[in-house]
């Protein structure tokens, strides 16, 4: 049985990843890790209190029916938003 112990000396990689944030690890809550905009904001707002206001839902639309350009982060944002809605994990309040 000596014969088929095998060495596993693998060669170290001279390759060190780079991450944006090496000191902090990636916190769900850090609006860093998001692309900044106003959408962002009131999706992490609404996440950590599981609660929509009048407010937030106006938000919502006038970024939906302004002429500003929205990315399809925003779009899967606001999306996520009303699933969370229609599933009652996030409940509107006046």
């Amino acid at each position: 049985m000596q014969g088929l112990e095998i060495s596993l000396n693998f060669p170290k990689c001279s390759v060190q990843p780079n991450f944006p944030y090496p000191e902090n690890k990636a916190n769900i809550y850090r609006s860093d890790i998001l692309p900044h905009s106003e959408i962002t904001e009131l999706f992490l707002s609404v996440w950590q209190h599981n609660k929509m206001t009048e407010a937030n839902r106006q938000r919502v639309n006038f970024a939906l029916l302004s002429y500003q350009q929205l990315n399809e982060s925003d779009y899967r944002l606001i999306n996520r938003l009303l699933h969370a809605i229609k599933r009652g994990w996030i409940k509107m309040t006046d």
